[in-house]
């Protein structure tokens, strides 16, 4: 799968699962997104959104990037985190579920408390 992922892809949707089971677009009408994973494991990520997300609890912006080393574990994508918008992942590792079928890929963070997210990609290049 490693080999799969090594390209440039589009952002189609970021669709968030809350616990009422009532179902968001974290972009918004306009929002974009792109990655790009390179073949020596490399990943510079980079969103936009219409209104500002609250990435932490002293933090909300419309952009959000970062990049750093990734790796393929199983059905996980794991980057450490080199640079960032948000200051507190730099130097963390961001850990993805992951699944490719494909042009498509859909990466799945960990749970917010019952809050669900689900990203999905498309390959452009």
């Amino acid at each position: 799968m490693a080999n799969d992922v090594v390209g440039t892809w589009r952002l189609e949707s970021w669709t968030v699962r809350h616990q009422d089971g009532a179902v968001s677009n974290a972009l918004g009408e306009h929002g974009t997104g792109l990655a790009v994973f390179t073949a020596d494991g490399w990943l510079s990520a980079h969103l936009t959104f219409d209104e500002p997300v609250q990435f932490a609890p002293d933090q909300a912006a419309t952009y959000l990037g970062y990049a750093g080393r990734y790796r393929l574990v199983s059905d996980q994508l794991v980057t450490t985190v080199a640079i960032s918008s948000i200051p507190a992942w730099v130097g963390t590792e961001q850990v993805r579920d992951v699944e490719l079928a494909g042009d498509t890929l859909v990466l799945r963070p960990p749970p917010v408390g019952a809050v669900r997210h689900e990203l999905r990609w498309r390959c452009i290049a």
